[in-house]
């Protein structure tokens, strides 16, 4: 996720100064073969750094936490881990925001929410405009709804990619070739988002535009209902809002 928010910044703002450090000796050799400023000593600039981006796991936090002291000075300081609190960022730095984004930030079609209550306007400007060039973004107020963003929007692509992945199987299964199946699979699910995207109802109203009663997409949405899809989907967001809450708690 890091990698993908700085490749989309560095295309999207000129004159960007961007340093990436990568304590992995072959990551950080793969990233400056590609061109990234990554030094394998990191220096602090004489006026500091104006904002640091915590793109690590959250397993790994606490660990870092003696060097982020020493380089945090006054800079904004944004996290994207899962689970670590503004009140866990705040023992490290006074100016913190927390933004959970998902991985469609690497094509520019990211979803972000921003939970920065306590940033001053210019800061929390600087934090939309960031991430704003990543995608679309959100505003909460109350970090505990980070716990569901986590699980829908952040999660999400990976229940995307699965429902896919089934559907191309599926595909495949009643006598279409595999190449075949892909073509349409991606194309539908992205001509679906693409067509909600553009209309004022939700889900339910566009579902039922599609939904001739006794044909096709009937019957095969009754086989949904039968294997309690939607049961399923609600208790895999319920299952990773779980796992969120318990990294906070670590």
């Amino acid at each position: 996720m890091g990698m993908a928010l700085a490749q989309c910044w560095l295309d999207a703002f000129e004159n960007l100064d961007l340093t990436i450090a990568e304590t992995n000796p072959e990551r950080r050799a793969a990233l400056q073969a590609q061109g990234f400023h990554a030094p394998d000593e990191l220096e602090l600039p004489d006026d500091g750094f104006d904002t640091i981006v915590l793109a690590v796991k959250p397993q790994g936090f606490a660990a870092l936490v003696p060097q982020l002291q020493q380089i945090t000075g006054e800079a904004t300081v944004i996290s994207i881990m899962a689970g670590v609190t503004l009140q866990q960022l705040s023992n490290i730095a006074p100016h913190v925001a927390r933004v959970m984004p998902n991985t469609p930030v690497s094509i520019g079609e990211g979803m972000s929410a921003i939970c920065a209550p306590a940033l001053d306007e210019d800061r929390l400007e600087m934090v939309k405009e960031l991430f704003g060039a990543t995608g679309h973004i959100v505003m909460l107020d109350d970090e505990a709804q980070m716990h569901a963003v986590t699980a829908i929007s952040g999660s999400g692509p990976a229940y995307v990619f699965a429902f896919m992945e089934a559907l191309e199987e599926a595909a495949v299964n009643v006598g279409l070739d595999a190449t075949t199946a892909r073509a349409l699979v991606v194309q539908t699910v992205r001509g679906a988002a693409l067509l909600a995207d553009s209309q004022s109802g939700n889900a339910t109203a566009l579902r039922k535009q599609v939904t001739s009663p006794g044909g096709t997409t009937q019957a095969a949405l009754q086989q949904l209902d039968t294997h309690m899809f939607s049961k399923a989907v609600d208790a895999a967001v319920a299952a990773a809002r779980s796992r969120s809450v318990e990294l906070a708690k670590a």
